[in-house]
């Protein structure tokens, strides 16, 4: 009794059908079998694609942006803060802040523009109680919100530019770029719900730099 026929590639050995003798089911059964191999890859092709997938999407990220004016136990606080709404880390590497067209480069700019604040001395300076933290440069966890400005409102010396802020803050407008920890990156008016992907950010910081 002779032994099958053998097949023999870079990894593996194996039996090969043995021939039928006719030559039409033996076409048959090699194109069936090349069909089935075929089959098998386009799966696991499927199969990777869609972990992939699922891999990126328990990594994205989202950020908006959300602001308000009232603090704890009501104080008149206006706060100004970016939320990450997705599901992965966001590496917010460059924000641009623009009001009424003109680019700012920090919180005391920014008020300066909009409200006509430019303190003179540290008196001056000591009767605002304004926090303020960079923007670029940043890792924002999922759920997680960056507070990056809050001026509190301590009485009739800040009243006035106080509520020219409040007006203000919906003025603003945003460039971000973001990437997720996989290397995808996105730029975003921090309000769309359709941030546009690009492969790079710019390498400067922006805002609070």
């Amino acid at each position: 009794m002779s032994e099958p026929p053998v097949q023999i590639d870079a990894d593996t050995v194996t039996a090969a059908p043995k021939p039928t003798g006719h030559r039409w089911i033996d076409l048959l059964l090699a194109g069936s079998a090349i069909l089935i191999s075929g089959v098998s890859l386009f799966i696991a092709a499927q199969n990777a694609n869609m972990q992939q997938r699922m891999v990126a999407a328990t990594s994205w990220p989202f950020l908006q942006f959300r602001t308000a004016n009232n603090g704890d136990q009501g104080k008149p606080m206006i706060a100004m803060k970016v939320v990450n709404v997705g599901q992965g880390p966001a590496l917010l590497k460059h924000v641009t802040v623009t009001y009424d067209g003109k680019p700012v480069r920090g919180a005391y700019d920014l008020m300066q523009a909009c409200c006509g604040w430019a303190p003179k001395t540290d008196a001056e300076l000591k009767m605002f109680k304004v926090g303020t933290a960079p923007l670029g440069g940043v890792v924002i966890q999922p759920h997680e919100e960056y507070l990056f400005y809050e001026f509190e409102n301590t009485g009739p010396a800040a009243d006035a530019v106080w509520r020219k802020m409040d007006q203000a803050r919906f003025k603003l407008k945003f460039d971000a770029c973001y990437c997720s920890v996989l290397g995808e990156c996105w730029r975003s008016d921090l309000r769309s719900l359709e941030p546009t992907p690009v492969k790079v950010c710019p390498k400067d910081r922006g805002y609070g730099e």
